[in-house]
């Protein structure tokens, strides 16, 4: 088993974009080694589900632009779907925004509002899911989850959707086409996120 190196720091970048906002980044960083099972992700993870990570935002804005997850749950995320096949406790992430139907029987409570089976609320880019459970038609029930408190429309974290296992597996894909840059990841991104049914 791999020893792993770690240092935290929490850096607050405010930049502006001419004549657009003002963005504020808030990050905590975290330097380690490579992990050397999936269990040794899982076990970060476990400590705080999202992990390491950052979210920007827009000024006077409740929709968070972007969240990136850490290095520990991107790998835990390609680990999981790297056999084609997903089984409960897999986890992918979300490559873009996208509106889902809620699955959840009980009320998910946000910052300013609440959510339960049959509303309709939005996913984000980078943030990540985890399969729960199958339905009978074998579409993946999944958990959404997003760091912090939602406010408006964004989907709470505990909010849960279907997905179709191919679906699933599709999502870490295009993530990482973003990740690494591809040319023309995002207009790809977009196109096929219209396409996939998350309700």
């Amino acid at each position: 088993m791999f020893d792993r190196m770690r240092s935290s720091s929490l850096v607050i970048v405010l930049s502006v974009m001419v004549g657009v906002s003002v963005t504020v980044t808030l990050a905590v960083t975290t330097l380690h080694g490579i992990y050397s099972t999936i269990e040794d992700a899982e076990a970060e993870i476990a400590t705080d589900p999202y992990g390491p990570g950052s979210v920007s935002y827009n000024t006077g804005s409740d929709w968070p632009e972007i969240f990136t997850p850490s290095v520990s749950l991107i790998e835990l995320a390609l680990r999981s779907t790297a056999d084609n096949h997903v089984d409960e406790g897999d986890y992918a992430i979300v490559p873009g925004f996208k509106w889902v139907a809620v699955q959840n029987d009980k009320v998910i409570e946000s910052g300013n509002n609440e959510f339960t089976f049959g509303d309709v609320c939005s996913v984000f880019q980078g943030v990540p899911i985890e399969a729960v459970s199958f339905s009978r038609d074998g579409k993946v029930l999944v958990e959404y989850k997003r760091p912090g408190i939602a406010y408006g429309a964004p989907c709470e974290g505990g909010v849960r959707f279907l997905i179709d296992p191919d679906d699933f597996i599709r999502l870490n894909q295009l993530y990482m086409m973003l990740r690494n840059g591809e040319v023309g990841a995002r207009e790809l991104v977009d196109l096929e996120l219209r396409e996939i049914d998350l309700g």
